[in-house]
């Protein structure tokens, strides 16, 4: 009983943390990505399972577009060599 109590009280708590990442322009905050190029091996991975076309590969880089990000974490998942990761 504690612990279901304890549950439900700290997601209340998670929700309430996500209600209030507001930034100063009235959108939701976003998670940026940080792509490690010394970690990449360039695969492609990332971008073939990124929705919304955010990362590319320029040259020997993987480049991913702040403003196309909707920071659904799909590429952090989809990394096998755990190249990409939250800031």
């Amino acid at each position: 009983m504690i612990t279901k109590i304890l549950c439900i009280v700290l997601i209340g708590l998670c929700f309430s943390i996500e209600i209030l990442d507001f930034s100063l322009m009235g959108g939701v905050m976003k998670k940026k990505i940080h792509i490690e190029d010394k970690k990449c091996v360039l695969c492609g991975k990332c971008a073939a399972v990124c929705n919304v076309n955010a990362i590319t590969r320029e040259g020997k880089r993987m480049i991913y577009d702040e403003e196309k990000c909707i920071s659904c974490g799909r590429c952090v998942e989809g990394c096998g060599f755990l190249a990409i990761s939250y800031c």
